[in-house]
């Protein structure tokens, strides 16, 4: 949703979009959304990605900044649901998940 992303992108190789990256409410904070990660991020390494974005849910930042994910521009979506761009190097997460 934002117009010319590059030029808050650290330089990359092969850039993937996560969306819609989601745990139902009353599932949250019992480490699913640590699982899925651990499931996604050898496939995308596998894939040749090295740089990721994510629109990150304002609400969920803390997870976000766990993983070493920076934040870039202003927010995005709607006043009542905001979200954060931030970006990450694929391959430093694996040490964030022990992969």
């Amino acid at each position: 949703k934002m117009e010319d992303i590059d030029q808050f992108l650290p330089a990359h190789n092969n850039l993937v979009e996560i969306r819609l990256f989601a745990v139902k409410k009353e599932m949250r904070k019992q480490g699913i959304a640590i699982k899925m990660l651990q499931l996604l991020i050898p496939h995308l390494i596998d894939s040749g990605y090295d740089l990721g974005v994510i629109s990150a849910s304002i609400k969920e930042l803390e997870l976000y900044n766990n993983i070493g994910a920076i934040p870039f521009g202003t927010l995005v979506g709607t006043n009542e649901v905001p979200y954060q761009p931030m970006y990450f190097h694929i391959e430093n997460l694996k040490g964030a998940f022990r992969i």
